[in-house]
């Protein structure tokens, strides 16, 4: 029968204060002690037991974990000890084990060994009490621009005993900690050509928009079908400026699900970039660098689009062209060849609902000969609702968009 004692195993985080905005990955350090809560020592001659780091709130998690048995009371590794850990991450489990050398006791107290958990964030801090002061606190949530995930450690299954093989009682403690996290910064930069304002001469989309005044300083997807309130705006807008789109990221397991959405600005070339005009791209706060995501782009009177497959990251950046091959977006028939080479989203969804229908064309009806406007009917974008529209209309009719991607 195992000797009842006061002894506890418990993992203590060593690494606070020590990190900085420097990568993708960080490792959490713990010192895993063995101590008497009465009595000054233990005595023992081997210890096993099973780490459980399952508990992680994050997106992505604990990738790896490591183990060191360098600075033991158990003894010197290698010399007077052996210690040796099995880490099995698909289950988040590690098994440790420590065994005397000699056939002998030892008595101490303190660190037998440590264990290094290495998570696919980069962490700022550690925090052992949980940051958020308020009662509705969730795993994962951001402050400003702070984020936190929750990551607990708990020792399970712990057996110690001594040369005579008596096995003592030991407590297993946890610990849970709160990582500070870097605002994740992931940088997106697409290129797309549409259809409508697309000049076979220039080979690249017209400006007119921007020439004449129309185009708004501040994003226009805040009415309906796309009811997007985010903030974006400029004091002035890029002179190669063609108009606002949207570009969404969509979960890689199910596209129908949006991460995020930002919207952005589309350039004369095709090229979509932030407000923010030192990037060349588009930046995503709450995306994930090595993670994959679907990227759709919408505009206000063409077809909406999404890349053919998950784009994953290499160094927070993801490159993708729309319009290079007709398979570079998901489904059939959903680019048009605007050019040779090129091919473009096509025009003539008037009401963005994701089908070029009669109720597009009725709405080019209403709108017919407007002149100097901004206006869904004005599908090449050149200020005026023309006869060129329902040119444009007319020969993607009845074209259906992917169904992820329909309001």
């Amino acid at each position: 029968k195992p000797a009842s004692t006061s002894a506890i195993l418990e993992p203590i985080p060593t690494n606070i204060g020590d990190f900085s905005a420097d990568g993708i990955e960080d490792t959490i350090f713990f010192d895993i002690h063995l101590i008497d809560t009465i009595s000054t020592d233990l005595t023992a001659y081997g210890v096993r037991f099973t780490v459980n780091y399952n508990n992680f709130s994050g997106e992505s998690g604990v990738i790896d974990a490591e183990s060191w048995f360098d600075d033991s009371w158990l003894g010197v590794d290698s010399t007077s000890m052996l210690g040796a850990y099995k880490n099995y991450q698909e289950d988040s489990i590690m098994y440790l084990g420590l065994t005397r050398l000699t056939n002998t006791n030892i008595t101490g107290s303190g660190n037998i060994c440590r264990v290094g958990c290495i998570v696919d964030i980069d962490v700022l801090d550690i925090h052992l009490s949980n940051p958020f002061l308020t009662s509705d606190f969730s795993s994962g949530a951001n402050s400003g621009e702070v984020y936190y995930e929750e990551l607990t450690i708990n020792l399970e299954d712990i057996r110690l005993i001594d040369v005579d093989n008596v096995e003592q009682n030991i407590k297993g403690e946890s610990v849970t900690i709160w990582l500070e996290r870097a605002t994740p910064t992931l940088e997106v930069q697409l290129k797309a050509v549409l259809e409508g304002p697309y000049d076979l001469f220039s080979g690249s989309m017209n400006t007119a928009l921007l020439e004449n005044n129309l185009l708004p300083n501040s994003q226009p997807y805040w009415t309906a079908p796309w009811n997007y309130y985010g903030t974006e705006s400029v004091s002035s807008l890029p002179l190669n400026t063609v108009d606002w789109v949207l570009v969404e990221a969509r979960s890689a397991e199910d596209p129908s699900i949006v991460v995020e959405t930002k919207a952005a600005l589309l350039l004369t070339d095709g090229s979509i970039v932030d407000i923010d005009d030192s990037y060349d791209g588009v930046i995503f706060n709450t995306l994930y660098p090595n993670e994959s995501y679907f990227f759709s782009i919408r505009h206000r009177n063409h077809l909406d689009v999404m890349s053919a497959s998950a784009l994953n990251s290499s160094n927070a950046l993801i490159e993708y062209d729309f319009s290079t091959a007709a398979a570079q977006a998901s489904g059939v028939d959903q680019l048009s060849e605007a050019d040779s080479g090129v091919f473009a989203l096509r025009a003539g969804d008037i009401n963005g609902d994701g089908l070029i229908s009669t109720v597009d064309l009725n709405t080019y009806i209403t709108q017919s000969s407007a002149i100097e406007t901004y206006l869904p009917s004005d599908c090449n974008l050149d200020k005026q609702v023309t006869v060129s529209d329902f040119n444009s209309y007319s020969s993607n009719a009845a074209v259906i968009g992917i169904s992820v991607l329909q309001y």
